[in-house]
């Protein structure tokens, strides 16, 4: 089953070293990544910035960026706007369904904030042993959510409904 990790980084470009350190766990087949996204805040900047990390999940980028998705929906859905808001609260109430809490949300939405930056990775097959030494040097806080059956149906679902442009 997938589960969906945050890693938080205390820095807008923390998630840049977050992002090489997982590229090189997927070569050394330490997990399986079905989707992933970065979010950098630059402290001038008046919103954050999502982008797809579409190099680590090939696969998943033909389905579009539905990691990438529900950031922009969940998690920037108080810079978005009203428009913007309806779909998030459609979503909010499916993801929580697919084991995605509000308490999940609530925390990683006061985490990011200006200066700071996060990796979301939706997963499966992680190895521990290979997983803790990295994340034990990282300065980066890794927050997770178990996802149940439906829950990567769900994510993909929200990233096929929004508009190219949306992440």
């Amino acid at each position: 089953m997938p589960s969906v990790t945050v890693w938080l980084f205390p820095t807008a470009f923390g998630a840049e070293t977050g992002e090489v350190h997982l590229t090189g766990l997927v070569q050394r087949g330490a997990l399986v990544v079905h989707d992933a996204a970065a979010i950098s805040w630059v402290p001038s900047d008046p919103e954050p910035r999502v982008r797809q990390l579409k190099h680590l999940t090939a696969r998943a980028a033909g389905k579009g960026a539905m990691l990438g998705a529900a950031v922009g929906l969940l998690l920037l859905n108080p810079v978005a706007g009203a428009a913007v808001g309806a779909a998030a609260g459609a979503g909010a109430r499916r993801l929580r369904d697919a084991g995605i809490s509000d308490d999940f949300v609530a925390e990683v939405r006061a985490a990011v904030k200006p200066g700071t930056s996060a990796l979301f990775v939706m997963s499966s097959g992680a190895d521990a042993t290979q997983l803790a030494p990295i994340l034990d040097r990282s300065e980066g806080v890794l927050i997770r959510a178990e996802l149940s059956d439906e829950g990567k149906a769900v994510l993909e679902e929200l990233g096929r409904s929004l508009p190219e442009d949306a992440d």
